[in-house]
């Protein structure tokens, strides 16, 4: 299991921030961040909650919070990493195509189902009415 400081340090190069970079943006002190991904010191939960914001990470991945999920795979691991290098505007395609990915998957999954439940032996047809 990684350590805390080893967590920060990996988000921050994720993210692609030197030690410098990331300390400038929290005010704080280079060696201060340094003693942190060394695991020498830890930081406050206001600087918890700066880093997540900063490195765009959810406060579970510093602290294993588990929501009923499974561990994520190594793959999923590299598409993260992937999707964080992206711009907004390419976050934002990756995430309209995976809504209309999931939105067609739950189509089939429907149609399938459906198709299970009723075979065409038992369908109802509406009966015509010819006016007589």
């Amino acid at each position: 299991m990684k350590t805390l400081g080893a967590k920060i340090k990996e988000a921050r190069l994720q993210k692609g921030l030197t030690q410098k970079q990331l300390a400038l943006q929290l005010s704080i002190k280079n060696t201060t961040l340094n003693n942190w991904e060394q695991d020498r010191n830890k930081p406050d939960i206001n600087y918890i909650e700066m880093l997540c914001r900063l490195l765009n990470v959810p406060p579970g991945y510093f602290f294993e919070i588990h929501r009923g999920v499974n561990d994520v795979s190594s793959e999923e691991n590299e598409l993260i990493a992937k999707y964080r290098l992206l711009s907004d505007y390419g976050k934002k395609a990756v995430e309209d195509m995976m809504e209309s990915l999931v939105e067609y998957e739950k189509r089939i999954s429907h149609a399938d189902n459906n198709a299970d439940r009723f075979p065409t032996s038992y369908m109802i047809t509406p009966i015509k009415n010819d006016g007589t």
